[in-house]
């Protein structure tokens, strides 16, 4: 970790390093760049190096799974035991925890494993970096949602490979539930006490800067709920806005746009109608190519009104907003989110060209899923797949017209060049209005969370004499 810590402090990062007291390769005394903040533990060089050898030395004993299982748990216990008392100092340190608050640190990188980072980090609502090698009884990938079926990924007890016999798969099964019991154990008595020392993170400051139209319906669901659980949310939107209303679980703050009400609404609706159109798919590309063009420059033209907009500009500046919550369909609100150094969660169904897949570094193979344009399945022949592949070299060429103004309008705005993709990219967590069961197959990242079905209206329940019709047809069925 000190490698990255120097190099980021060397690339013009801010670094403070927390350093206990007591410590065998953290030396506060060295000569570094970076700032170090030290805190004293109540024990010394020599009993942790003690332990930290027990430790190590129970993984390489010639025994029993039996025995490793029951030397490990005992070492792994007395270990967490010394890094709990560690933690503990650090949290009831009045001076270095104001000291955390104050500094509104942009994000907190640490090792997991111990668990005092993350705390930390969700007690002062900072974003989290880690930095590890594993988990024990694969927490990391439970947590980040990967699959691992114990009867096929090897378990931290035994020597087995990913090709195993009946036998050992059964093994490993078990080995599996003996990890969950063995650190639930040690989390119910070593963590639990961590999280009593903490009190609950307050609600945050929440900048949405929606997009215009149907997007916005389902986004105001989620907004809603928000507000119920707290959070202080401010909405900018444009002042010829169709659906983007006012509300009282929300601060509605407008700016001035060059296209009337009605210019929006018609181009919306010429928009959707081409979707749903026969026509052969070369007048069909060139028609969409048109409407891209189009709405590029039109919600350009509303950015451009929004980031030049000095006394809005100052409102978001100052009031110091936790996230921005934006449909990067619209880069608008990404090129916000990068100017005052917010993280930014994305609301969206898909961006054109499958911008939303590159800027995430999802695979996005074109001979195997399908493009926009191509109306196929997941399952096409050689000739579909070529044809695909095409469509996908299209995209590139039309999706290179659509989002030039905005790209050349983020690099003026952000003194630096910048593409659509690299401006997704910094997106902290992609919201995705899709079901994964009824998309095609396709690669996601850990960061995609599907939500398919937030969009659907909320149906009235059926009156009692429906309900009691419905019963009896069952049991006519049934019987």
């Amino acid at each position: 970790m000190r490698p990255v810590v120097e190099k980021l402090q060397q690339k013009g990062h801010e670094v403070v390093v927390l350093v206990p007291s007591t410590s065998l390769y953290m030396k506060s005394k060295e000569p570094q760049n970076y700032t170090v903040k030290v805190y004293p533990i109540p024990y010394t060089d020599e009993y942790l190096g003690e332990v930290l050898k027990t430790y190590v030395n129970a993984h390489f004993i010639e025994q029993s799974v039996l025995n490793v299982v029951l030397t490990s748990y005992q070492s792994t216990i007395e270990i967490s035991s010394v890094f709990f008392t560690n933690c503990k100092s650090l949290l009831r340190n009045e001076e270095l925890m104001q000291y955390l608050k104050e500094g509104k640190f942009d994000v907190i990188f640490t090792d997991p494993i111990l668990m005092c980072g993350p705390l930390v980090a969700e007690y002062l609502s900072i974003p989290s970096i880690y930095f590890l090698r594993g988990f024990p009884c694969g927490m990391d990938s439970a947590a980040t949602q990967c699959p691992s079926p114990p009867s096929y990924v090897p378990r931290l007890f035994l020597d087995n490979s990913d090709s195993m016999t009946f036998s050992q798969r059964v093994k490993n099964m078990l080995v599996h539930l003996l990890e969950l019991f063995y650190f639930h154990t040690m989390l119910v008595a070593l963590l639990l006490p961590f999280l009593c020392l903490l009190s609950p993170a307050g609600a945050g400051k929440l900048l949405v800067i929606p997009m215009e139209g149907s997007h916005w319906l389902s986004m105001r669901q989620v907004l809603v709920e928000l507000s119920k659980r707290g959070h202080e949310i401010v909405v900018v939107a444009p002042d010829s806005t169709l659906l983007i209303d006012s509300s009282d679980f929300y601060k509605k703050k407008t700016y001035p746009v060059p296209f009337k009400k009605e210019d929006m609404e018609e181009h919306i609706h010429s928009t959707a109608a081409r979707c749903f159109s026969q026509e052969p798919f070369l007048v069909r590309f060139w028609k969409v190519l048109g409407d891209y063009r189009k709405s590029g420059a039109m919600f350009q033209a509303s950015c451009k009104s929004l980031l030049y907009n000095q006394e809005l500009m100052k409102y978001i500046g100052d009031s110091h907003f936790d996230v921005i919550f934006t449909d990067p369909i619209s880069p608008c609100g990404q090129i916000i989110a990068l100017h005052f150094s917010i993280p930014s969660v994305f609301f969206l169904r898909m961006v054109p060209c499958a911008i939303d897949v590159h800027a995430a570094q999802s695979p996005d193979p074109p001979s195997y899923i399908p493009r926009v344009f191509s109306v196929y399945t997941d399952h096409m022949t050689f000739s579909e797949r070529v044809k695909n592949f095409l469509i996908a070299l299209s995209e590139s060429f039309s999706c290179s017209i659509a989002y030039a103004p905005f790209e050349e309008l983020a690099s003026e705005f952000l003194q630096k060049p910048v593409t659509m993709t690299e401006l997704l990219s910094h997106g902290s967590i992609w919201l995705k209005r899709i079901d994964f069961v009824f998309e095609y197959p396709m690669p996601v990242m850990p960061n995609m969370v599907f939500i398919g079905g937030i969009h659907c209206g909320q149906k009235k329940p059926l009156s009692q004499g429906v309900k009691i019709i419905v019963q009896q047809q069952y049991l006519l069925r049934k019987y």
